[in-house]
């Protein structure tokens, strides 16, 4: 199964093509550049170098969210209109999930922090699961610094953008926290692609008029409007 995925959830963009458990190709680049420019400039770097086409792969994934706004917003309308003009599944994934796996195999409590301005961060909590996945303890939350460190129980291992926001409440407080290396911060699109493919190979796939960004909170605009009414 050749499958496609992409992670515009941050700053840095990540394309990859995978077939079944091989990569075949990945294309990261953390530039303040926008998505919408690159996008698909990326993605059709990554074809043409594979000498394939969209008509050639079983199926997109992409990361759902949380994240930026305008990234998530740029992610969803590409592979919608990807999939809808080759007639191909799509399956996605929230970006805590995929930012997780890669502590793969790690034993330990597992923090996926992702900045989500404000002072605050959008958190998930994981355990070790069956063959070294980590499995999510719940669902995704918006939390401030403070809201993190009344959940930390015990020694954990904590990654994401969201680390430098929340980094005192380990050093003042008595939970023991391990910062996992910074080039483990990033959502890999190779790892949404693999889980990507176990959503497509389980029929677990979007309705593509239906499905849209996941972003726990309103944007600055519907809050203005909101305000303004």
């Amino acid at each position: 199964m050749k499958v496609l995925a992409i992670d515009t959830s941050s700053p840095t963009g990540s394309v990859a093509i995978a077939d079944d458990d091989r990569l075949m190709a990945e294309f990261t680049l953390n530039l303040d550049y926008t998505h919408s420019r690159r996008l698909m400039r990326d993605i059709d770097l990554l074809l043409r170098a594979l000498g394939l086409t969209i008509h050639q792969l079983d199926g997109l994934a992409l990361t759902l969210g949380p994240g930026s706004f305008t990234g998530l917003r740029v992610g969803v309308a590409t592979v919608k209109g990807m999939a809808i003009a080759a007639d191909k599944p799509v399956a996605a994934v929230l970006t805590l999930d995929a930012l997780a796996q890669n502590l793969f195999g790690t034993a330990a409590e597992v923090w996926a922090l992702i900045d989500a301005r404000k002072g605050e961060v959008f958190a998930a909590r994981y355990l070790a699961g069956s063959g070294g996945r980590l499995e999510r303890q719940g669902e995704p939350l918006l939390l401030t610094p403070q809201g993190l460190a009344g959940r930390l129980r015990g020694p954990a291992i904590v990654l994401g953008s969201g680390v430098p926001l929340c980094k005192n409440i380990w050093r003042e407080g008595p939970a023991q926290v391990m910062v996992a290396p910074q080039q483990l911060w990033q959502v890999r699109a190779s790892v949404v692609a693999a889980l990507g493919m176990e959503r497509l190979r389980a029929g677990q796939t979007e309705d593509l008029a239906a499905f849209g960004p996941l972003y726990l909170r309103p944007s600055d605009a519907e809050l203005k409007a909101s305000e303004d009414v």
